[in-house]
């Protein structure tokens, strides 16, 4: 009797999975720390809040151990900024293996910046809009404080 209900546990599970698409990773980057994929296969595309899943296969093994990271990513096409909404790392190249850290807590948004992968991915899934605000890290870096508005006399 455990071992036909661990049986049919096994058949339902397997069914569920069998409709997932197997990941179709494309290269989007390759920078000195790592080669960056979209799953192409899974992107969830919005107007506005596109998702797709990222790989990032790292050029040298962490201290930690870790060889990759899998990054389920949010963009905002009209503020030009990402989030994290879950990640994990593994031990294993091209997010192979079992996770050695999962992270499930949703990050904050932060911006997108001109010349860099996520710039990139926003285009990919965004489009390229005149419109859109991306902030340029170098001017950003060097920019003077903004002068303080005078007070006003009432």
């Amino acid at each position: 009797m455990k071992s036909s209900l661990s049986l049919l546990c096994l058949v339902f599970a397997g069914a569920a999975f069998a409709g997932d698409a197997p990941s179709q990773w494309e290269r989007v980057d390759d920078n000195h720390t790592a080669v960056i994929y979209l799953d192409v296969s899974r992107i969830r595309e919005s107007v506005v809040y596109p998702r797709v899943w990222q790989l990032h296969d790292l050029k040298s093994t962490t201290k930690a151990g870790v060889k990759s990271r899998k990054v389920f990513v949010e963009y905002d096409c009209k503020g030009a900024k990402r989030r994290t909404i879950v990640s994990s790392s593994h031990t294993q190249e091209m997010g192979e293996g079992r996770p050695k850290f999962v992270g499930t807590q949703e990050g904050t948004w932060r911006s997108v910046y001109a010349n860099t992968v996520d710039e990139t991915i926003l285009l990919r899934l965004c489009g390229d809009s005149k419109q859109r605000k991306l902030v340029d890290k170098d001017a950003a870096a060097h920019a003077a404080p903004a002068a303080e508005a005078p007070k006003s006399g009432h």
